[in-house]
């Protein structure tokens, strides 16, 4: 099989007022893996409103559930997800 490539990102429209300011794939703790994918951050001024917005790829559970483990890792570790997210974007408190 060959090597196959993932795409991360964001659809915006820039005729909507949506301009991207800048994007990156999220420094975590690389010897432990938290996610299967690194999140993919981006920061947007919306009509003059700043905004980051974060994509996570949780892993799927299998067909017959034998990743469940690990989706239930990944998803343990929403709360080191978020301290990186804070690190990446110093003064930034509000978070939805």
């Amino acid at each position: 099989m060959g090597i196959r490539k993932e795409y991360n990102g964001f659809l915006y429209d820039e005729m909507q007022g949506v301009a991207l300011v800048s994007s990156t794939l999220l420094a975590m703790d690389k010897k432990q893996k938290p996610f299967t994918r690194r999140p993919c951050i981006a920061t947007f001024k919306i009509s003059g409103f700043d905004c980051a917005l974060v994509s996570v790829y949780l892993k799927a559970t299998g067909l017959e559930n034998e990743d469940i483990g690990r989706l239930q890792a990944e998803i343990d570790n929403i709360p080191n997800l978020i301290e990186a997210i804070r690190t990446a974007l110093p003064g930034k408190e509000q978070f939805l």
